[in-house]
């Protein structure tokens, strides 16, 4: 016997949520959705979908036996929230393609025109708690095809002392959740299996176990007269081991506002960290054990330096990647990357821009809704000096990807490319507030930056350590001490930046017949657009004594 959920009323008295209901699985088509794992799956395989969309799935087989109009949608799963008719529209778009329905066909979610809608296909359901070994051997099935990361976001704690101030955390929480269900290279479990565990103890284990996730994100609230204090951890689920950790302290000027910069900070660095983790995991498996998302993370590590040395032993990764998973998109993207990185260090061969462009065109054919793809290929158009085209993709990914750091600053790093240094620098110093433990690239793209636009005193303090990634930072620190009249200086890093050259164009068989300003720095002239930038750059090096 069907049991309507949503009609009951808790026995708390109030009414009840989205989590509320009890642990079912449907079965419909060629589907299976199960509501306690927060799982979809198609054809035996997981499908992902954003929380939301998981919720209008489960509220209209709640409610299948009847219409649900466009209002008490609305009202029970945008929450009084002001939504537009074209957002709901996506959702329900969104909902019908997961499930391979559509607006033509609407096979499964039909449109009823001045009323609203009803799941009308035929549907079988089964108590999770009922469904036996069988069921539990398929979870086991799905949880083993996931190829990217889990994460759930337990509801943040309030620690205001005043239960009226639990809206806040939870708003913090709802809101981390919908934007990290954003990010591709995550499976985010929805809200309402998430805020089904609000108020109950955390087991790590057991979180582990029921939700079939590998990463914890938790959190609390304190709010204190005018200021509030927010703290988010993400932990291993199998191991309880801390990954990442911080605490963000701001004035309740504007509640809400203070609720998405408090959001936007916490999810700018989440999905980097949870990568950075299972790269860590990955380079303590045996090769023939990775799948080829791992493979795609420990080649990332590796060419994140950016040295050509780098660039060469993360390929042989990203290959391996790719001769396990065809259709993967982002190793195809960053194996493109090693040969830009070739192109910007003037290193390059033959065959490396052709090269590079077939990868990225592969890339985008395979997912051209992944940012990082769309912002590799502006990277694409500056190759070929379409320079317009080039400011004109990396502007239009940058508008899609304000909350992910990384993303951001290689977005800048384009922009600064194509003249736009005043820019660039601006990015990279959002980026790296965004993401506090930023890696030295983001100081590596800001000291180039700050070198063009002649502010050589900040290049100095910029360019320091690890940031030297490679031969463009020490040739811009070398430039910047020279602009300065500091040649001591100038002449010793003139001396490693000679010395990182010939490792460069040694690591590609490439020979160099003298050191000069032509032989090793004249291969970096075609990567910027503004001429006056080869000129700062090549007048740098000369006063620190590089010969013609």
């Amino acid at each position: 016997m069907r049991v309507n959920i949503a009609q009951k009323i808790c026995n708390d008295g109030r009414k009840p949520e989205i989590g509320d209901h009890a642990a079912l699985i449907y079965r419909f088509e060629n589907c299976a959705l199960d509501t306690d794992r927060y799982r979809l799956d198609v054809d035996g395989a997981p499908v992902s979908v954003e929380p939301l969309v998981f919720d209008l799935l489960v509220y209209l087989l709640e409610h299948r036996a009847r219409v649900v109009s466009r209002d008490e949608l609305l009202d029970n799963l945008w929450q009084g929230k002001v939504v537009t008719d074209a957002a709901l529209a996506a959702r329900l778009k969104d909902a019908r393609r997961a499930i391979g329905d559509s607006g033509k066909q609407q096979r499964m979610i039909k449109t009823c025109h001045g009323r609203g809608y009803q799941f009308i296909a035929e549907v079988a359901e089964m108590p999770v708690a009922e469904a036996g070994s069988q069921a539990e051997g398929q979870v086991v099935a799905v949880s083993n095809l996931q190829e990217k990361p889990s994460v759930v976001v337990l509801p943040f704690v309030n620690m205001s002392g005043d239960p009226e101030q639990a809206y806040f955390s939870d708003g913090i929480t709802e809101d981390v959740i919908t934007e990290l269900s954003r990010f591709d290279v995550l499976y985010v479990i929805a809200r309402h299996s998430s805020f089904a565990l609000k108020d109950k103890p955390v087991d790590h284990g057991e979180i582990a176990a029921k939700l079939g996730v590998q990463y914890i994100v938790e959190g609390s609230v304190r709010r204190v007269g005018n200021r509030v204090r927010v703290t988010a951890q993400l932990t291993d689920a199998e191991t309880g081991k801390h990954v990442w950790a911080e605490r963000y302290d701001r004035e309740l000027e504007d509640i809400f506002a203070v609720q998405d910069e408090l959001t936007r900070s916490i999810v700018a660095v989440l999905p980097g960290r949870v990568q950075e983790d299972v790269a860590e995991r990955a380079s303590r498996k045996q090769t023939d054990s990775l799948k080829a998302y791992e493979f795609m993370l420990r080649a990332k590590a590796v060419r994140d330096s950016f040295s050509a040395d780098a660039t060469a032993a993360a390929r042989s990764l990203l290959e391996q990647a790719i001769a396990l998973d065809p259709l993967y998109a982002r190793p195809y993207m960053y194996l493109s990357d090693t040969y830009l990185v070739d192109f910007l260090l003037g290193i390059e061969k033959p065959d490396t821009v052709p090269r590079m462009m077939e990868l990225a065109r592969k890339a985008a054919s395979l997912d051209s809704h992944d940012v990082a793809i769309m912002n590799h290929l502006g990277y694409t158009y500056l190759v070929e000096g379409r320079w317009d085209e080039a400011e004109r993709q990396f502007e239009r990914t940058m508008q899609k990807m304000d909350i992910e750091a990384e993303q951001m600053l290689w977005g800048g790093y384009g922009l600064m490319l194509i003249g736009k240094a005043e820019r660039s620098r601006d990015i990279t110093l959002e980026a790296k507030l965004l993401d506090p433990l930023h890696p030295s690239s983001y100081d590596w793209v800001l000291g180039q930056a700050q070198f063009f636009l002649h502010d050589f005193e900040a290049v100095t303090q910029t360019l320091m350590g690890e940031a030297l990634l490679n031969s463009i930072a020490h040739g811009c620190l070398a430039g910047a001490y020279a602009h300065l009249g500091r040649l001591d200086e100038a002449g010793k890093t003139l001396d490693l930046f000679v010395e990182e050259r010939h490792r460069e164009f040694a690591s590609r068989d490439l020979s160099v017949e003298s050191d000069t300003l032509d032989t090793l720095a004249g291969g970096y002239r075609k990567q910027w657009q503004l001429e006056s930038y080869w000129e700062t750059f090549s007048d740098g090096l000369r006063k620190a004594g590089l010969p013609e």
